[in-house]
């Protein structure tokens, strides 16, 4: 078994975005006190606006996270084993090619299959991607209140390079 990320495909994209947008608008309704049909208006809209081609959309980078796995029992003697590959997330990154890093957009590993280690592997290959691509770094944002994504990744080498905060005025 391993962990392979790959292009997603334009069938796949829709069942990309609808997952992303949900979770976004999650998090928007959580972090800033927003209503739900509000957090999902605008999570689409951050959506739409920046995958304005889908996944064709230049310096964006839309990824399935599969793990793979190969029957080692092919049925006779010349026959390939079977690999068979299981959906377990999505990751997607920018690139600002002047700057030399990426920004991971969105990573995802499906409720199913967390804590499982898919999400490490998945950025050991993201890391490799962008190493062959000349890309010396990769920054991204937490909301504050997912306190288990930001231990995630402070265990993966990502470190806090500012910090935005928020008062309400009454």
């Amino acid at each position: 078994m391993s962990v392979q990320i790959r292009a997603i495909t334009d069938e796949e994209f829709e069942a990309f975005r609808a997952h992303e947008v949900a979770k976004y608008a999650y998090e928007i309704a959580a972090n800033y006190d927003v209503g739900p049909d509000d957090a999902r208006e605008q999570a689409d809209g951050h959506f739409r606006g920046l995958l304005r081609n889908g996944a064709a959309t230049p310096d964006h980078h839309v990824r399935c996270i599969e793990v793979v796995s190969v029957d080692h029992d092919p049925q006779g003697p010349d026959a390939a084993p079977p690999v068979n590959a299981e959906l377990v997330g999505y990751l997607w990154y920018s690139v600002d090619r002047v700057g030399g890093y990426a920004w991971l957009d969105a990573m995802s590993i499906f409720p199913a299959h967390r804590r499982k280690g898919y999400g490490r592997h998945a950025l050991q290959a993201l890391d490799a991607e962008l190493r062959r691509m000349g890309i010396g770094g990769i920054s991204l944002h937490v909301f504050g209140a997912n306190t288990g994504a930001q231990e995630f990744y402070r265990r993966l080498g990502f470190r806090v390079t500012d910090v935005t905060m928020k008062r309400d005025t009454d």
